[in-house]
Order: C-alpha cells, then structure tokens, then sequence
C-alpha cells in the first residue's frame, strides 16, 4: 500500500509538471506546489510582484484544521540557491473533528522563511524550490479563546518560468 501511495503520488507531482511546463514562458513569476503552514496543509499559488516581494495564496484542506490565507512575503537576502523572506499573512481557519465541536476564526501570523533553490543544487532537476519557515500565529476562534502558537512551515513550489 505504501508503495502505491507514494508511485501514485510521484505520478500526481509528474502530471502536474507536465502540465505546467508548456506554459512556463509565458507565465513567469508563477510557482504552483503544496504549503504547510499554521496548522493547515493544501494547494499554494505563489506570484512575484518583484526581486523583493511575493504574494502567496493557501488552501489549506488537507487535515482537521483547514484555512484559505493570503501571504505577504519579502525578501531581505538573496543568492543563488538561496533567499531569506520575512512573511505575513491572514485568513479564516476552521477546525474540526475530535471530542471538540467545529470552530472558526480570523487568524494572523508573520515570521521568516527560507527558500532553496533545489535546480541550483542538482543537476537535470525541475525548477523546484524547498521553503522552511518558522514564525507565531493567531486565530480568534469563535467559541474559545484565542489560540496562538509558534508554527513551524514547509512547502515545495514548481517555477513557471524565471525564478
């Protein structure tokens, strides 16, 4: 079964690059992949406004706890196979499942991230960035008191086009 998931998964990522990669030309500055952040896993859209900022949107569907965010990040340091981000963001999360009823909140967070350039690491590779993060975070539930944590990301994005 483990086997099956991961083939099908790898398949899943290879369709996805396949499909993208005719329009990697015309769609610079666009990188597609999956975010872990404050709790919430799923889809993210990434867009470079410039060298220094970046807009991200997250659907977070993926687990108990499920959020639609929007992101701010800004690049303070870059290289070529690395770059340093400070970010921010806000969305709606909810939770639920368990013994605790379903919740929904406003949520804010802000913190500092890195971006890999796994392309300037490995030979023949697709334009993939590896993202690690750590910062803190908000939700105003509805029905409980705030919730606030230190939050720990990953995400792994494919470029459409120049970096």
């Amino acid at each position: 079964m483990k086997n099956g998931l991961m083939s099908g998964t790898g398949a899943a990522a290879a369709l996805l690059c396949a499909l993208c990669t005719p329009v990697a030309q015309a769609q610079s500055g666009i990188a597609v992949g999956l975010q872990s952040t404050m709790a919430a896993t799923g889809p993210s859209v990434r867009y470079s406004l410039s060298e220094e900022l970046s807009v991200q949107a997250v659907l977070g569907a993926l687990g108990s706890t499920t959020n639609v965010a929007g992101r701010g990040l800004l690049y303070v340091r870059n290289t070529e196979a690395l770059d340093l981000y400070y970010y921010g963001q806000v969305g709606f999360w909810r939770f639920s499942g368990g013994s605790i009823s379903s919740d929904s909140g406003i949520g804010l967070g802000a913190g500092v991230g890195l971006d890999y350039d796994l392309q300037e690491a490995i030979d023949n590779i697709l334009p993939l960035t590896l993202s690690v993060e750590a910062g803190i975070g908000y939700v105003a539930w509805d029905d409980y008191s705030g919730f606030d944590l230190v939050t720990l990301g990953l995400g792994l994005h494919y470029r459409l086009g120049d970096r």
